[in-house]
């Protein structure tokens, strides 16, 4: 079975920026960065199969990366925008809360 490492306690401001004295920022936004693969994955199959493009195009679609006509792609990218902001907020708001108890 596997053990992770103690974890170093690091003091200073910078210190919770990057995640350190509880556990790593990246497994604190696991969950964010799982919404975020869902999103891409849900427009990915919504294009593939409402749009009828290829796999290419729809996952290309579902990131930004092209832009297709239509109200599908109007919805998707409000509701994306919507999306990918409140998990950005989330994300960062566990940072700077972080920030706040260090200089208390």
């Amino acid at each position: 079975m596997y053990h992770a490492p103690r974890e170093v306690e690091v003091d200073g401001p910078c210190a919770a920026s990057f995640g350190y004295g509880s556990r790593s920022f990246s497994v604190k936004a696991a969950g964010a960065f799982a919404l975020l693969a869902i999103w891409f994955a849900l427009g990915t199959i919504a294009f593939y199969y409402f749009k009828q493009l290829s796999l290419t195009d729809a996952f290309l679609t579902a990131v930004y990366f092209r832009v297709q006509p239509g109200s599908l792609w109007v919805l998707y990218a409000f509701w994306g925008q919507c999306v990918l902001f409140g998990i950005v907020v989330s994300i960062f708001q566990h940072v700077s809360a972080s920030v706040a108890a260090l200089e208390e």
